[in-house]
């Protein structure tokens, strides 16, 4: 006796018949594409960092300097920097030995701790401190503004601004500096970033700006953009742009000192500062693609 089962599939197969196989490559005239990113498109990830570096890192943090490549740089604009007390780079995506000692996390000086900390500080207990101040990753749109706060507040800050043929002094009042960073993706998957020194001062005031065709109400600090020291620079992906003081802070009270010392220091301390912007990716980054060029 026949099983139903066997019935039914033969039934089936009578009624259907034998379908041949598609032997049409229809996959292989797909285009190819990628998963698309959750990045926005036109967006650029970087990767920022303020590392605090004390008075006795200053031998190598002159070998780092050196290792650097400041070329992409134009003569023109490393001598503006440079008389205002700031070297720029490009580090590789290789970081020399010395970077990493650099940020090496420190053991906290015993005087430097409250009095119940001092005994496990002078043994060695504690736990090591971070030079990173700041350090985070962001995604910022094509000619999206990001300021990174560089400095300390400063009571009382003076300073100098050096041109070709002149000097001009300026001073404010409960100030702190910061690097605005702005961001343009290019088509080969490298950016364009803009660096401009703001230096943001006094009280909040209400001021009314133009953003995207309207006006807007902003509350904050007045701004004093230092235009003679603002810069673009072109980074490839992996790469980062190292920005230190060429010179020791000079003045934080009445007397002007160099912007560069200032722009990474700290009231009354000796002690400096790296900022720190590496390229993570781009979503600008086909070159067949006319419209992204």
């Amino acid at each position: 006796m026949k099983s139903p089962v066997l019935c039914l599939l033969a039934s089936l197969t009578f009624a259907v018949g034998c379908a041949n196989w598609d032997t049409s490559n229809e996959l292989s005239r797909q285009p190819f594409s990628l998963a698309k990113s959750r990045m926005s498109p036109r967006s650029v990830g970087i990767e920022i960092a303020v590392a605090q570096l004390d008075a006795t890192q200053a031998e190598p943090l002159q070998q780092l300097l050196s290792s650097v490549d400041q070329q992409k740089l134009s003569l023109e604009t490393r001598q503006r920097l440079d008389r205002n007390g700031l070297t720029c780079g490009i580090m590789s995506t290789r970081p020399p030995a010395v970077f990493h000692d650099l940020l090496e996390p420190y053991l906290p000086d015993p005087d430097s701790v409250d009095l119940a900390a001092r005994p496990l500080a002078l043994a060695g207990k504690l736990d090591p401190v971070s030079r990173l101040l700041i350090h985070q990753r962001i995604s910022n749109q094509d000619g999206e503004i990001y300021p990174v706060g560089a400095s300390d507040l400063y009571s009382n800050l003076t300073w100098v601004v050096n041109h070709a043929d002149h000097s001009s002094p300026g001073q404010a009042n409960q100030a702190r500096c910061f690097f605005d960073i702005t961001t343009f993706p290019n088509s080969d998957g490298s950016a364009t970033l803009k660096l401009v020194p703001v230096i943001r001062h006094g009280k909040d005031v209400t001021r009314i700006e133009v953003a995207e065709g309207s006006f807007v109400m902003d509350r904050g600090q007045r701004r004093s953009s230092l235009d003679e020291i603002a810069f673009e620079i072109q980074l490839q992906t992996g790469q980062t742009l190292i920005i230190a003081a060429n010179n020791p802070p000079t003045s934080s009270g009445t007397e002007p000192g160099l912007l560069g010392p200032l722009l990474l220091g700290s009231d009354g301390s000796n002690e400096t500062r790296l900022l720190l912007v590496r390229l993570v990716q781009t979503q600008m980054d086909d070159l067949f693609d006319r419209s992204l060029r």
